[in-house]
């Protein structure tokens, strides 16, 4: 059986080609050609079309289709180059006025491309099929900006006025006194840019205009900034860096707006350029100065400077300048000897308003936090111990009791401000000779404002030095823990030896006409504290010798030695009876009053216990009495006693200073005061020290210096047996960390030398010898 496909076959379906081509109707070539031009003429006329836009694009691309592509495009650029050379004559022709060529150009050239716009739409089948397919020929757009482009370069005349005015224009819109066409202006530079002529037709000269005003005008504002000073220097170069800031923000503004992408770089640069780094050092050597001492921080005019020389990269300049300032500044107050009293508060100022410039102002730059550690080292260290000494003194001030307007946030702060001070020291050493003496008399004292601040501090100069730093301090307070329980017991001990009577009184027993001590039931009218002192921890105090103490204390030194030698028999105790405390209750006719004094000022007071009211002492007297033998430290004493606040005593003759040869003393009945209890300083025990203890203090750490450079030669030179000298020098350099001369080294090496330490070798004077 068939299938019916087999059966049936589909039917095939075939065409046949034209015999010949079809032909267009004769002259239609001619006549099209003729049509298409006359349209390109009437659109570059502005005349109404004869045929619609699809009927001549049609037309183009029957031309097209039939070989007629060549001619087409030939005439077409006939008629554009015709029409735009007619156009150039026309403006050469009746130039328009200065102020209306721009706008002549501006229309002109955006007739011209309305113009190519409407005939590319016509010709697009040309230039898609005809001028793709010829590589040497240029799209329509492109052939008629080439057209443009060779008819604006023939017209010298036209194009250096059109260039002069568009400067102008430019010129005006920076000035910002009069009105400008922006659009114009947009229209223009894009037309130099769509010619290919922006880079030389435009551009150089733009940058070069622009490089001249710039130049001319920051001239003009920084003129005789020099003969100015102080707040109107200030004010002038905050104003002007404000100004810069303004015109390059504007000109960065103006390029996005108005000018070829790859030109905003060129452009910021002339102005960067004439703005600021044409005027650096006037900036930084005469504006700096002025800006910092205004505290510029609050007006961030610090701040714009810092920005605007980032900009072109100059900060090292900058960060030079501000490192002379600070080390200047800080100079200026450490070498101002005649206010020492205040150096370390100024310095501290200085210092809180330079980390506060660095914060907000120099964006934390690390380079400018080294610029201010170095310079501030530079200039505390320009006077070689005293900083040390009034950082100290400063500290001990702080921490001393009687600042008690300060909260222990302003405490910790303050003592975070004078640490920051002290990491600049390079005299550490002589700091921490001062800082013992003085932390020794408000332990002793019982002066310290607070123990926490006191270890507080401990634990900064500890993180800060090392363990070895503060090794004797802690020791220091170790013994005043120790003795606090060694008094607990020897009270202990004490009251286990009186009846239970004697324990329960205390009275407060009058002796002589005036003074008492108090009570205590270990003996009427005494109470006794001793504090045990390691040696090895505490300042070195000279021995005294030959002063008289009362009976009820050197009993009390005994009882106490027998106790501690009991417990501790390999010790020796020595009493060092200077740095005694003492409260004494006096009766006076306005009534009583507990006077905290040292021991000499006891002493002295508690001998007229023993004559009548109205009796005199000598000076000669009261030294024979008590045995103080120092004559500085009894006159300091008597002048407390008798011509300081406090007057509990009466100078005859009256005055200020004590003459041991003529002056005498009796007991001031008459005193009175509105405390009950009342401390009477000596000059000693003063925030001013004496000049004599001061030097005392020095002259030891010089001497712990030249023992430890001592040790430190001895020391290399066991572990290298041999060592030129230079080499000698830098490692003791390294090893040391306080400063010293070559020259001291030198004679510290002599010194080892003549010890037998060490040798020069015979044939080599430079190279040293370990002697074992």
């Amino acid at each position: 059986m068939e299938s019916p496909t087999t059966a049936n076959p589909p039917a095939v379906l075939t065409f046949a080609g034209f015999k010949r081509p079809p032909q267009l109707p004769e002259r239609y070539q001619a006549a099209t050609l003729h049509r298409l031009m006359a349209a390109v003429r009437s659109i570059q006329k502005r005349l109404p079309l004869d045929d619609s836009l699809e009927e001549l694009y049609r037309a183009c691309e029957n031309l097209c289709l039939h070989d007629y592509a060549e001619p087409l495009y030939t005439n077409l650029r006939e008629e554009l180059a015709a029409h735009i050379a007619f156009c150039f004559i026309e403006l050469d022709r009746a130039p328009p006025a200065d102020g209306d060529l721009l706008t002549a150009v501006e229309e002109l050239w955006a007739e011209y491309n309305r113009q190519v716009r409407l005939l590319s739409s016509i010709f697009l089948y040309l230039d898609r099929t005809y001028v793709h397919q010829t590589p040497q020929l240029p799209s329509l757009r492109d052939l008629a900006l080439e057209l443009f482009r060779a008819q604006w370069l023939q017209h010298d005349a036209l194009r250096n006025r059109t260039l002069a005015q568009l400067m102008a224009a430019f010129t005006t819109y920076r000035r910002g006194d009069g009105e400008v066409n922006r659009a114009r202006l947009r229209a223009l530079v894009g037309m130099y840019i769509d010619l290919l002529v922006y880079p030389t037709g435009f551009e150089y000269t733009f940058l070069e205009r622009t490089q001249a005003f710039y130049q001319e005008e920051s001239t003009a504002q920084l003129a005789d900034l020099g003969a100015t000073e102080g707040e109107t220097r200030a004010n002038r170069v905050a104003a002007y860096l404000a100004h810069a800031e303004r015109r390059l923000d504007g000109e960065k503004e103006l390029a996005a707006e108005f000018l070829h992408l790859d030109t905003k770089a060129p452009l910021l640069a002339a102005v960067s350029q004439c703005l600021l780094t044409d005027h650096v050092d006037t900036l930084v050597n005469l504006g700096l100065d002025a800006l910092l001492v205004r505290g510029a921080i609050h007006h961030g005019d610090l701040a714009r400077l810092y920005r605007l020389l980032g900009r072109v990269d100059r900060l090292d300049t900058l960060r030079a300048a501000y490192g002379r300032y600070v080390a200047t500044t800080g100079r200026f107050i450490v070498l101002d000897t005649a206010h020492d009293d205040s150096m370390v508060e100024r310095l501290i100022t200085l210092k809180r308003a330079q980390d506060q410039i660095l914060a907000y102002c120099f964006d934390g730059n690390e380079h400018f936090a080294e610029t201010l550690r170095a310079s501030f080292e530079q200039a505390i260290n320009a006077r070689p111990t005293r900083p040390a000494q009034l950082i100290a003194r400063f500290l001990d001030a702080t921490l001393r009791s009687g600042n008690l307007e300060r909260t222990d946030v302003q405490l910790e702060d303050t003592l975070n401000q004078a640490l920051a001070l002290f990491r600049y020291l390079h005299g550490k050493d002589v700091f921490e000779a001062f800082y013992k003496r003085d932390l020794a008399r408000r332990l002793l004292l019982k002066k310290s404002a607070s123990t926490d601040a006191e270890k507080s501090m401990l634990v900064k100069l500890k993180a800060e030095c090392g363990a070895e730093f503060t090794h004797k301090l802690e020791g220091m307070f170790r013994d005043i823990g120790v003795s606090e329980e060694l008094e607990r017991e020897f009270e202990t001990a004490q009251e286990a030896r009186l009846s239970s009577k004697a324990r329960g009184k205390r009275p407060a027993t009058r002796v002589g006409p005036g003074m008492a001590g108090g009570g205590d039931a270990a003996a009427p009218g005494l109470h006794f504290r001793a504090s045990v002192l390691t040696q090895a921890f505490w300042p070195t105090y000279a021995p005294v010798s030959g002063v008289i103490l009362p009976a009820e204390i050197t009993a009390y030194q005994d009882r106490f030695r027998a106790f501690y030698l009991d417990a501790h028999k390999q010790r020796l105790l020595m009493w060092q009876d200077p740095l005694a405390t003492v409260v004494l209750r006096a009766q006076f006719d306005a009534g009583r009053k507990e006077l905290e004094l040292s021991c000499y000022q006891a002493l002295v007071l508690l001998l007229f216990n023993d004559v009548t009211p109205d009796t005199a002492l000598s000076y000669a007297d009261i030294q024979r009495r008590t045995g103080v033998a120092d004559d500085d430290e009894l006159i300091r004493t008597l002048q407390s006693l008798a011509c300081g606040k406090y007057r509990v005593l009466t100078k005859t003759p009256l005055g200020r200073e004590v003459i041991p040869a003529t002056d005498a003393f009796t007991v001031n009945r008459e005193f009175s005061a509105p405390l009950f209890r009342l401390r009477i300083s000596t000059i000693q025990q003063g925030v001013k020290e004496s000049d004599k203890e001061t030097a005392a203090t020095t002259e030891k750490v010089f001497q712990d210096r030249l023992h430890q450079v001592d040790a430190a030669i001895v020391r290399l030179m066991k572990a290298q047996q041999t060592l030129p000298h230079t080499q000698l020098l830098n490692l003791i350099f390294q090893t040391l960390k306080f400063p010293i001369t070559a020259a001291e080294l030198k004679k510290r090496i002599d010194a080892m030398i003549d010890r037998d330490y060490m040798e020069r070798d015979p044939e080599d004077p430079t190279l040293y010898r370990y002697l074992a």
